[in-house]
């Protein structure tokens, strides 16, 4: 089996690699010193995202990675546990079927964020029942740093929260961009100046 796409961990000793074959999509955890491969994750019902902008995400301590699939063009997140193998669907814990754009917080290794029904959301995968409402009617996010910076809809502005202290929120743009007909922006945040 070949690797279809591979994404290095945080500190560049690893890389999690998506192979397909044999009708069967799987996950490998590659130790780039040793050359050893440990499969994590496999399965012969769902397939890896189709979508190029979505990747294998490590979890800051690289103990956990989500990975992106998709089953009947469903989107389904899978939450691996490197060491254990102990995999959980994301949609089973969030309480949803709605879902994308699933991040690691950087400095927390138990909290991500998503987006439902357009809404983004913080949520602890140890106690999933807290899960924290940051904004409504946003188009895309992304975080920098301890932050999360969220392009709101309609009105076309960009927002900050701290991603300790979600509540607190920070306006960032003060105009929305001309055209504003077409609501799939995108945000990449490069650092804390560059949007």
């Amino acid at each position: 089996q070949d690797a279809k796409r591979f994404f290095i961990s945080p500190k560049n000793d690893k890389a999690a690699l998506a192979k397909n074959g044999n009708q069967n999509f799987s996950v490998a955890i590659l130790d780039l010193k040793s050359n050893l491969e440990d499969e994590v994750f496999s399965s012969s019902q769902y397939n890896f995202t189709s979508d190029e902008k979505e990747n294998i995400e490590w979890s800051p301590k690289e103990d956990r990675i989500i990975i992106p699939a998709e089953l009947q063009n469903q989107k389904h997140y899978f939450v691996v546990e490197t060491e254990s193998k102990k995999t959980i669907d994301l949609k089973d814990v969030a309480q949803t079927n709605d879902l994308k754009n699933v991040r690691w917080d950087p400095d927390n290794k138990n909290i991500l964020y998503y987006i439902s029904l357009n809404n983004l959301y913080q949520l602890d995968i140890t106690d999933p029942l807290n899960k924290i409402l940051i904004a409504e009617n946003i188009a895309s996010y992304d975080i920098s740093s301890s932050h999360i910076y969220y392009f709101r809809l309609p009105e076309g502005l960009i927002y900050r929260a701290s991603s300790a202290n979600p509540g607190s929120i920070d306006q960032i743009t003060t105009s929305p961009p001309e055209d504003m007909s077409n609501p799939n922006y995108h945000i990449i945040a490069y650092d804390e100046k560059r949007i």
